[in-house]
């Protein structure tokens, strides 16, 4: 029994669709946490603009009230 002249290529492209599968899946794994970095990143951002902004309502408060 002979090799069909198709199947040959079908086993290379059937190759390439396992390596691109796994290289897609590869990129998702490192956006995934890139994501996970900047949600940490933006929550510390967000607690250091509250913490400026209570200060800054705070001295505003003080001089206002000072007698």
């Amino acid at each position: 029994m002979s090799v069909q002249p198709w199947e040959v290529p079908i086993a290379r492209l059937t190759g390439a669709l396992e390596q691109i599968a796994s290289r897609l899946d590869g990129i998702d794994r490192r956006l995934d946490a890139v994501e996970h970095r900047f949600a940490q990143v933006d929550a510390k951002f967000s607690w250091c603009i509250r913490i400026v902004i209570g200060m800054w309502i705070a001295t505003t408060l003080t001089i206002l009230f000072h007698r």
